[in-house]
């Protein structure tokens, strides 16, 4: 595109320099004209007018002659009168527009004129001519004279000025032609010189948006595209007597750094975080690289000497790296994480099978636990492919109501009487069979389906419920989407109604980290829950998922301490102190305190000895479909 818009430049400019040159050929041709006019007036006021005054003064000189008393041969002046005004008369015949302008002035001195004759160029011997002729002559002739000398200078100004304007006009419309000729051209300059520097800025920009585009603009790390582009570079170029390790990174309690230092001092993390991680990879080898794909996730590329470096233990020392605190402008702060890798082989070289696997592997790695590191495995592909089956289908088990809720009694710690039940979903897939909850509701709540699939386990606890036992009271568990949904409320109160069960009997467990991101509307939503005659119970307590001054603001009527604490049975101190605090917020709130996931008696009785009212867990019963529940807890 600049070439062409430089060649029509040239073009333009030439164009320019010919209506200049055209302009000054046409200026000297246009004085050349005025030049030769002014030539052919000068001849003619030597070859006519003139001529025709100097015949006018002869008569004139005639008539004074013939007038003149003294003249010795008054005869000879009289003929010689008489010839010079034949001549006179056969110069008016020669020069007629002169004598056209003075043809008035010779109807009084016609017929002495006409008494004038010629015949074969002699002149004829006529009567002389009488004195008050001649006077007559001479007073005509001298009026005669005048007008000429008068008209004739008009008429050339006359011819000269048509001339002039009509030479102007002509120069006025050239002008015109010229300057919007040239108004064209100067227009076509500036057109492609604005089309020029348009296209530097086009191509300046475009060439900057290529690099934003493969940059993150927090970190100045490649982003995902632009790794996917090296990688599949590398992968292009790779031997195999070099070792490539596809890495990915993810950090552990990030959120926990923003909710505390708000987003500036997450930003200032990731930044310190990428700086050291650049630096580590880099001194192993410089082909190596960093990127950031999404706010606290990593990947990286090495490239790694066969038989000499080994992937694991660089996995290993990224954790290591990550567990050491951070310098920023908020501090040092201390946060971690989990790394999952991937080694390049013959048989899988394409860049996004290979993001896949290192994604499969840190996705293990966090499962098992915060700063660990796995090398990917064949079987977690089958993971995936399952995960991927279950979120195709979980839709269509909603809707079918495949998802049905079981429930796991709850009993007095202290007189082992049932209570109550929690209802818990169960999935009876027809191709992998019993799918536990944990799998399939963490796929619900990424998809967007948990408030389909809440509301179908509520509506249905509602009703096995109020078939039951009257005193019994029914958990259901609720998701932070339901809670956020506006018509929440509404949708409790119906299902109450709908299968008569009193609102006392029911209770709404909320996890703790459901309070995190809109505690203000979360404290709403429950207030109104309560005063319908909802209890609520605040689930998982003891993981440090939520803030406690937002669980302090909430009227909770039962606690339930997460299954992770049950494991202690008295014999470890450490677990003293929590219970003790867990104590004391239930007794500030009149809250009943709740133990899920015990397994053997000395738990219960511990716990029990420990202030807890309520128990649940397999040490009493795993979760059992109604039918099964009313037969064995409910029959007598």
């Amino acid at each position: 595109m600049m070439e062409r818009t430089s060649s029509w430049n040239l073009i333009a400019s030439l164009g320019l320099v010919f209506v200049v040159v055209t302009f000054l050929v046409h200026s000297i041709l246009d004085r050349s004209e005025e030049d030769a006019l002014d030539n052919l007036i000068g001849v003619a006021q030597e070859t006519g007018a003139p001529f025709f005054i100097r015949l006018t003064d002869e008569v004139l000189s005639g008539t004074m002659r013939v007038l003149d008393p003294a003249d010795p041969q008054p005869s000879t002046a009289n003929d010689e009168l008489m010839a010079t005004l034949e001549t006179w008369n056969l110069g008016s015949r020669i020069f007629s527009s002169s004598a056209e302008t003075v043809s008035p002035l010779l109807e009084d001195i016609s017929p002495i004129i006409e008494r004038v004759g010629t015949r074969e160029g002699e002149v004829l011997k006529n009567e002389p001519l009488t004195s008050p002729e001649v006077r007559s002559l001479q007073s005509a002739f001298k009026e005669i004279r005048s007008e000429l000398e008068t008209s004739g200078v008009q008429r050339l100004a006359e011819v000269r000025s048509d001339f002039v304007s009509r030479g102007q006009a002509k120069n006025a419309i050239f002008f015109v032609i010229l300057t919007v000729a040239s108004g064209l051209i100067v227009m076509t300059l500036l057109q492609n010189n604005w089309l020029l520097a348009a296209n530097a800025k086009i191509t300046e920009n475009a060439q900057m948006y290529s690099r934003l585009a493969r940059r993150d603009s927090l970190t100045g790390l490649a982003n995902r595209l632009h790794f996917e582009e090296i990688l599949s570079s590398a992968l292009i170029a790779w031997d195999e007597d070099e070792t490539l390790v596809v890495l990915a990174l993810d950090l552990d309690g990030f959120k926990a750094v923003n909710d505390t230092l708000g987003h500036d001092g997450g930003d200032a993390l990731l930044k310190s975080i990428a700086g050291r991680l650049k630096n580590i990879v880099r001194n192993l080898d410089s082909r190596n690289i960093v990127a950031r794909t999404g706010g606290d996730e990593f990947v990286i590329l090495l490239h790694l000497q066969t038989g000499v470096a080994d992937p694991r233990r660089i996995a290993s020392r990224l954790c290591s790296e990550l567990q050491r605190p951070f310098e920023t402008e908020f501090g040092h702060i201390k946060a971690g994480g989990s790394v999952g890798y991937t080694v390049v082989s013959s048989e899988h070289r394409e860049p996004a099978v290979l993001l896949t696997e290192a994604d499969l592997a840190l996705m293990d790695a966090k499962r098992s636990g915060t700063g660990a590191a796995r090398a990917f495995h064949p079987t977690m592909m089958e993971g995936l492919k399952r995960r991927l089956k279950i979120e195709s289908d979980l839709e269509i088990a909603i809707e079918h109501r495949h998802i049905l809720p079981f429930y796991q009694p709850q009993f007095d710690l202290a007189t082992g009487r049932l209570i109550g039940a929690e209802a818990l979903a169960r999935w009876n897939h027809p191709d992998f069979g019993q799918v536990a909850a944990e799998e399939f509701i963490p796929v619900a709540e990424a998809s967007g389906d948990i408030v389909k699939l809440g509301k179908l386990i509520l509506e249905q606890a509602c009703a096995d419920a109020a078939q039951m036992r009257p005193d019994l009271v029914m958990t259901v568990n609720v998701s932070f989407a339901q809670l956020m949904e506006s018509d929440f409320v509404s949708v409790v109160r119906d299902a109450l109604v709908r299968n008569g069960l009193p609102a006392s009997r029911l209770t709404l467990e909320i996890q703790e980290q459901s309070l995190l991101s809109d505690p203000f509307n979360a404290r709403h939503v429950l207030s109104s829950l309560q005063a319908l005659g909802v209890q609520i119970s605040l689930g998982d307590f003891g993981t440090g998922a939520g803030r406690i001054r937002d669980i302090l603001q909430i009227r909770w009527n039962e606690i339930k301490v997460d299954k992770s604490l049950s494991m202690f049975d008295g014999t470890s101190g450490a677990i003293e102190p929590i219970v003790n605090v867990i104590q004391q917020i239930g007794s500030n709130f009149k809250s009943n305190l709740i133990v899920e996931g015990i397994e053997t008696e000395k738990q219960k009785n511990w716990f029990s000895s420990a202030g807890f009212s309520i128990g649940q867990g397999y040490f009493y019963s795993e979760a059992l479909p109604r039918e099964d529940f009313e037969n064995t807890f409910l029959a007598s």
